[in-house]
């Protein structure tokens, strides 16, 4: 019946180093002046809402660092299921919010233990949710992560 899914460990580093002296400058700077109020905690590893994700992670995605409900929800919908239209060894991956300006890169692999993911797709967001069907995954278990990255 599917399962979701947050890795926010897992992005693409769009600013400059955290803790160096130029953190604060840039698009990240820029964006954090005006999204997060003075008296939080501003760096990139911040989380002045309490959700979970860092300050950067909610850069790059697009979302609302001072409000907790405001996160990306990834959703994983095993086949078969009529229902949700996705046929026997198939798994249908939907992530909502999707935002403009974000490319959502979905990786897999087959075992937590391989130190290595591989790219199965990526999507330019929209607002709107996104979907994407695996049509690979008879007979075997895939991870899945999905990593965001800020469009300038």
């Amino acid at each position: 019946d599917g399962g979701t899914l947050r890795d926010t460990s897992s992005y693409v580093q769009q600013v400059p180093t955290p803790g160096s002296s130029n953190e604060g400058v840039g698009g990240y700077g820029i964006w954090a002046a005006t999204n997060i109020p003075s008296g939080l905690d501003a760096s990139v590893f911040g989380d002045p809402d309490g959700d979970g994700d860092s300050n950067l992670y909610e850069y790059n995605t697009r979302l609302v660092p001072t409000d907790p409900a405001s996160f990306l929800n990834i959703t994983v919908i095993p086949g078969p299921n009529a229902g949700q239209g996705v046929a026997a060894g198939q798994a249908k991956l939907t992530l909502s919010p999707a935002k403009p300006n974000v490319t959502y890169t979905i990786e897999y692999k087959y075992s937590l233990l391989d130190p290595h993911w591989t790219i199965l797709t990526a999507i330019i967001g929209a607002d709107t949710t996104l979907s994407h069907t695996d049509t690979s995954v008879a007979g075997v278990q895939k991870f899945y992560r999905v990593r965001p990255s800020r469009v300038p």
